[in-house]
């Protein structure tokens, strides 16, 4: 079955009600499941697999299902334009929260510099890909589509491992450089996303004076103490304890929520400004 407005509460009442075995949804409203106070109380033994896609898992997320669902939360990484690029299992996902899985037979996938050039494994490029199923062509024939030998580009960072896994960092643009160094702001948000008082975060670049980039991050409070007391010192202390000092964050934004599309995934045109608060 399926809903086209999501209700944590009622997904887990469907699933208890007609012993649903299998869950296909978005992290972002995996994370909505987690928050639900007493979610222990709903019967959800009967699921057999959990199946997100849509959006990036975050190694905390991924420990939270876990431990209240078991190790059964797959991953599926793809595109409109071109579908399935990797899948991992649950015992993938249990053994390294970050991996986007396997690459599927039938589709060749491989990771390029910004001047075209194929890199060699480990080293993190640009994601371009095709299949059966890649499109040919968009309905707006002015919109652009990037090719390198017949490979259409993901929009995606990422590299391949050892064991020919795919690992997936961030979106090409979201990549920013600050005082000489890559930084991947999605790091910065998986590192908050554990801070106690923080209820959402999403972190982006932003333009500056002196290192041309710096981050920022936009922070929903929880509705308890720990929200109440959260400053944005609190946030940059946090950051400075557990990442380098160019990821610490220049502006703190304290919003009542982040705006999402139907999907889960945060739109940052429409984030409010980036001035500092504090």
């Amino acid at each position: 079955m399926t809903t086209r407005v999501f209700d944590p509460e009622k997904v887990y009442a469907q699933v208890q009600d007609y012993r649903c075995d299998g869950l296909l949804t978005s992290p972002i409203f995996l994370k909505k499941m987690m928050e639900v106070e007493d979610n222990e109380n709903w019967n959800t033994s009967s699921l057999k697999f959990i199946a997100s896609a849509g959006n990036a898992l975050t190694p905390h997320l991924v420990e939270r299902v876990i431990d209240r669902f078991g190790p059964i939360l797959a991953n599926y990484y793809g595109s409109t334009e071109l579908a399935l690029a990797a899948s991992a299992s649950p015992e993938m996902v249990a053994g390294d929260p970050t991996i986007a899985g396997r690459i599927p037979p039938g589709t060749i996938l491989r990771i390029y510099d910004d001047a075209g050039r194929e890199l060699p494994q480990g080293e993190v490029g640009r994601i371009f890909l095709t299949n059966e199923t890649a499109l040919k062509g968009y309905t707006n024939p002015e919109t652009p589509i990037v090719t390198i030998d017949g490979l259409v580009e993901m929009g995606d960072l990422g590299y391949i491992d050892a064991n020919q896994m795919l690992h997936v960092l961030s979106r090409n643009d979201d990549m920013i450089i600050v005082g000489g160094e890559n930084v991947h702001p999605q790091s910065v948000a998986q590192t908050l996303e554990r801070m106690p008082g923080i209820a959402d975060v999403y972190a982006g670049g932003v333009d500056d004076d002196e290192t041309f980039q710096r981050i920022a991050v936009w922070v929903v409070r929880t509705n308890d103490t720990a929200g109440q007391a959260l400053t944005p010192e609190h946030i940059r202390d946090w950051v400075r304890d557990n990442l380098a000092d160019h990821s610490i964050p220049r502006d703190v934004n304290f919003v009542d929520e982040l705006p999402r599309n139907a999907v889960g995934k945060v739109v940052p045109r429409l984030l409010p400004g980036t001035g500092s608060q504090g």
